[in-house]
């Protein structure tokens, strides 16, 4: 985020002097008049009054602090995204590993997982891995049938709808 000339920078024909006494205003709590400021910085007021007023002071001030919320929102942002990239990585590096132990367990006889919970681990993993991709997961329904082997049916939303479809009268 950059600005070309930001007014808080040292003005045309402001002289170092002045812009130091700038540079300490713009720091200081403006809550405060400008008087009680002079005061407590043991500066004449009637000459920092002169020059608030010829530099823009308040204008200077109002805008940097502007850039400055600007740029801390900006930096959240980034925070924001940098961890979302993050967390996606990894959910599908979790949603794999739920493949890999669906594939497993499918495959070794006598495994610890059952036959359902595989389909499940293998169901959910895709799910997720297609959703951190951005992708709809369309597996919305799925037949098992386990006598001697496994047999799997997706099916979209669409299929679904003909099938009741064709089945009412």
């Amino acid at each position: 985020m950059s600005i070309k000339n930001p007014v808080w920078e040292r003005q045309k024909g402001e002289t170092a002097v002045s812009f130091a006494k700038f540079k300490i205003y713009l720091k200081a709590d403006h809550t405060q008049p400008l008087k009680e400021f002079c005061e407590s910085q043991n500066w004449k007021y009637g000459t920092t009054k002169k020059l608030f007023y010829k530099y823009d002071w308040a204008n200077r001030v109002m805008q940097y602090d502007n850039y400055m919320v600007a740029a801390e929102t900006e930096a959240i942002k980034k925070k924001r995204a940098e961890d979302a990239v993050e967390r996606d990585i990894r959910h599908v590096k979790m949603a794999k590993l739920q493949q890999e132990i669906g594939e497993k367990a499918l495959a070794q006889v006598g495994h610890n997982v059952t036959v359902r919970e595989a389909i499940k681990l293998i169901e959910n993993g895709v799910k997720i891995e297609r959703e951190v991709a951005g992708e709809p997961s369309e597996i919305h329904k799925h037949e098992i049938d386990v006598p001697n082997e496994i047999k799997i049916r997706i099916v979209t939303r669409e299929d679904i709808e003909n099938e009741r479809k064709s089945v009412s009268p």
